[in-house]
């Protein structure tokens, strides 16, 4: 029998050390996309992408060997791309 988390389960979870609660719900917790994701959606190059990450503009999160990134961030980051016309 697999154990299943209930909503009871996150909620309890999302509580901070001091039991107080965070006003956190699972679903404010911001999707993490890959960097083959994000590729395939902006038509940047993984190398970009990773050279973004390495000098600071662009915020990422670091998975085991992998990276991901919010939605917010990666905006962000082509926000301050985008030329100025």
């Amino acid at each position: 029998m697999k154990n299943k988390v209930g909503k009871e389960d996150l909620h309890e979870v999302l509580k901070s050390e001091e039991g107080k609660e965070t006003g956190e719900t699972f679903e404010q917790i911001p999707r993490l996309y890959t960097l083959e994701q994000l590729s395939a959606k902006t038509g940047l190059s993984l190398h970009q992408l990773r050279q973004a990450i390495r000098s600071g503009d662009l915020v990422a999160v670091k998975n085991g060997e992998e990276y991901r990134i919010t939605g917010e961030d990666l905006n962000g980051f082509l926000r301050k791309r985008r030329a100025k016309v």
